[in-house]
């Protein structure tokens, strides 16, 4: 670092000594931006990379963390510099989207809200207890079109090949981004390290043009100062890959990438350049992004079958395991529930699938969008609605989390006693109808509760369950 920042390696190396950043992004599929700034008490300063995302103190992302509209899903807790990939990227609403290193899903609620809701996206991860956490993550979030998996990359890019109008590979690193918030990464970080990331890197870099459309765009990423893993990866993979170009990234306030070795520097500010986040210049622990846009297809292209196949499965094991269209006692049962306690209808019935007893909702034009998913593990297809218990349906907590809002519900006040308790596990009084309610507060859903005699039971999942803290609103 000393020998590529010169005098200013010290103000890095001091500011890696400095506690973490934080920061907070509004989840737009829920409520607007200057909505959210009125509802709560704290001082949020803006991301000037992210129009979404804003800058707590430590004490307030303490209270940030505690508030009933965190469990809501009203925003996303995270480093203010890893804000930039998904703003980088820009997906757009329709479009087929892959995060390709998805957990724990900061960046796909990110790309979820970018989308409004609408394309598929795809967040796939390899780690099954990371993959938990994304999808915790992806159903509070209440994205409707996201579909998580668990595979090898290298499998992915086998199975939907030239399918995504947009990839993210947030790509694992030697991670000095995580020395203020982990021993452990400083700990393990050597010079080793940093060539096997930029081996795995690489691959990774491979895997993730494969699934890109022609005329499709790729961000790479990492939490790592390291040019062999950043400026000098994207070189190689440009070396290796001649119908990729790369694309000017300008997020106010980043800084130009570093020079390579035997490198000059660039001199033509409009030449195409990723960009970097440093902890000592900017508001964040670090972070570098580069954009490559993959060339179009020769005239010749096609692809024999349209690019439309089916995503219901066509054998034991193959795509969402036995996933098959749902009867009509079933789209019956369903609709009962959704008339009775949400209200309306949300989901059209071309998109329900059922897996067992559980019923579920794919992302709209997903077969014609992203096509079968042979050989790949399909964690959740868009929307858990609920489990079948002979024709009576128990609802999801997704479900609650990601219906419009309307129906059978109680609204509670975000610093008061019952909502302390409803978080927590306990029952609280309610009088009104039996059955299923969906609790809120600040008009936003909390999960779902059962009402029955005047009282209401919490049916928070056991790992949602916790008090917030006594000064929440």
């Amino acid at each position: 670092m000393r020998a590529l920042l010169g005098p200013d390696a010290e103000a890095l190396l001091a500011a890696l000594e400095l506690p973490p950043a934080r920061g907070l992004r509004v989840n737009t599929l829920k409520l607007p931006v200057e909505t959210l700034r009125q509802r709560v008490p704290w001082h949020l300063v803006p991301v000037s990379w992210c129009d979404e995302g804003f800058l707590l103190t430590a004490a307030e992302a303490a209270e940030a963390a505690a508030h009933p509209l965190h469990a809501a899903g009203a925003y996303y807790l995270q480093d203010p510099s890893a804000m930039l990939p998904a703003a980088a990227l820009a997906a757009a609403p329709g479009e087929s989207v892959c995060d390709l290193a998805a957990a724990p899903g900061g960046k796909t609620t990110q790309l979820a809200a970018s989308m409004a809701g609408r394309g598929v996206l795809v967040a796939n991860d390899t780690d099954p207890t990371r993959v938990r956490a994304l999808l915790s993550n992806v159903e509070r979030w209440g994205a409707p079109n996201v579909v998580v998996t668990q595979a090898d990359p290298a499998r992915l890019a086998r199975a939907w090949p030239g399918r995504f109008d947009r990839v993210l590979l947030d790509a694992p690193c030697s991670g000095e981004g995580m020395f203020r918030k982990s021993v452990e990464a400083r700990r393990q970080w050597s010079e080793g390290l940093v060539a096997r990331c930029a081996g795995t890197q690489a691959q990774l870099l491979d895997a993730a043009a494969r699934l890109l459309k022609p005329g499709g765009v790729l961000a790479y990423s990492t939490c790592t100062f390291e040019p062999d893993e950043n400026e000098g990866v994207v070189a190689a993979f440009l070396q290796r890959n001649p119908s990729f170009t790369l694309e000017r990234i300008e997020p106010a306030g980043a800084d130009r990438p570093l020079p390579l070795p035997g490198a000059k520097p660039a001199e033509d500010p409009s030449e195409a350049a990723p960009a970097r986040l440093w902890p000592h210049r900017q508001a964040g622990d670090g972070h570098f992004v580069a954009l490559l846009r993959k060339g179009p297809a020769p005239p010749s292209f096609r692809r024999a079958d349209g690019g439309a196949r089916d995503v219901r499965p066509r054998g034991p094991g193959a795509g969402y395991g036995r996933a098959t269209a749902p009867s009509t006692a079933t789209v019956r049962a369903w609709r009962s529930f959704a008339d009775r306690v949400l209200g309306s209808v949300p989901f059209e019935e071309a998109d329900l699938l059922l897996h067992g007893e559980r019923l579920l909702a794919a992302p709209p034009g997903l077969r014609q969008s992203v096509g079968a998913a042979d050989g790949v593990h399909l964690v959740r297809v868009g929307v858990l609605l609920g489990r079948l218990r002979g024709r009576v349906l128990e609802p999801a907590h997704a479900l609650a989390m990601a219906a419009p809002p309307g129906g059978a519900s109680v609204a509670l006040a975000p610093g008061g006693p019952r909502v302390v308790r409803f978080v927590a596990g306990h029952p609280f009084d309610d009088a009104g109808e039996d059955g299923f309610v969906r609790v809120c507060v600040e008009g936003l859903p909390l999960g779902w509760g059962r009402r029955s005699n005047g009282t209401v039971r919490s049916l928070l999942p056991s790992g949602l369950r916790r008090a917030p803290m006594p000064n929440a609103g």
